[in-house]
C-alpha cells in the first residue's frame, strides 16, 4: 500500500447482542467499522441522524469509557488489522419486581411504590423502545429522554468520519422494541 492513498471507512452489517457485567443487562445494536487504503486513521467519529428531519447524536465506539461528565463521545484510532466497533442503540430490561403491577393506581386503594406520571415513563419501566446511543445515555439513559424512541421503525442514518481519511455513511431500520429483547438493526429492503 503507497504510503499517499487515503484511508476509507467502511459501515459493515450490523449485529444484536447482550452486554451485562453482571449488576445492569442490557441489548444492543451495533455495527463494525473498518478501515481499507490506510495502516491507520486517526480521530475517528460517529453520528446517527433519525430520518427524515429528527435528531442528531454522536454514537459511542466499543471499548472507549464513558461517564457522567462526557457530554461527546471520544474520538478514536482505527487500523487495518482489526475492524472498530460502534454501538448505535440500546434496549434495558423491565425495572424491578413485576413491571406491569406499577402501571396504574389498584382499584383496592394500595398505593404502589411507583406510578408513572406518562406513557414515556411507563414505557421505560416497562422496557419497551430503546435509546440512541450517545455516551450520556449509556451512563444514565432515563434522563436521557431525547435520545429514546419509542417502540416502532425508525429509518436512521449513521455517518463516521476521521481528520485523515475518507468516512462512510449508511441507512439502516431500527426497530424500538415492545419488549427489550427484540431490538433490531437492519439494513433496508
Amino acid at each position: 500500500m503507497p504510503d499517499d492513498e487515503i484511508g476509507r471507512l467502511c459501515i459493515l452489517n450490523p449485529s444484536v447482542d447482550i452486554w451485562s457485567d453482571g449488576i445492569s443487562t442490557a441489548r444492543y445494536a451495533a455495527i463494525s467499522v473498518t478501515l481499507v487504503n490506510a495502516m491507520e486513521v486517526k480521530d475517528c467519529w460517529a453520528w446517527v441522524d433519525v430520518l427524515p428531519n429528527g435528531h442528531s447524536f454522536p454514537l459511542h465506539w466499543l471499548g472507549t469509557p464513558f461517564t457522567a461528565e462526557e457530554t461527546s463521545a471520544p474520538r478514536v484510532i482505527i487500523n487495518s488489522k482489526k475492524s472498530a466497533g460502534l454501538i448505535v442503540a440500546f434496549a434495558l430490561p423491565p425495572y424491578g419486581r413485576a413491571a406491569n403491577y406499577f402501571k396504574h393506581a389498584n382499584v383496592s386503594g394500595e398505593v404502589p411504590m411507583y406510578v408513572p406520571s406518562s406513557r414515556l415513563e411507563e414505557q421505560i419501566w416497562n422496557g419497551e423502545g430503546c435509546w440512541l446511543a450517545q455516551p450520556l445515555a449509556l451512563y444514565n439513559p432515563t434522563p436521557k429522554l431525547e435520545a429514546f424512541l419509542s417502540p416502532g421503525e425508525y429509518r436512521i442514518n449513521v455517518r463516521v468520519g476521521c481528520d485523515t481519511g475518507e468516512g462512510d455513511n449508511r441507512e439502516f431500520i431500527l426497530q424500538s422494541p415492545m419488549s427489550w429483547e427484540e431490538l433490531g438493526l437492519l439494513l433496508p429492503a
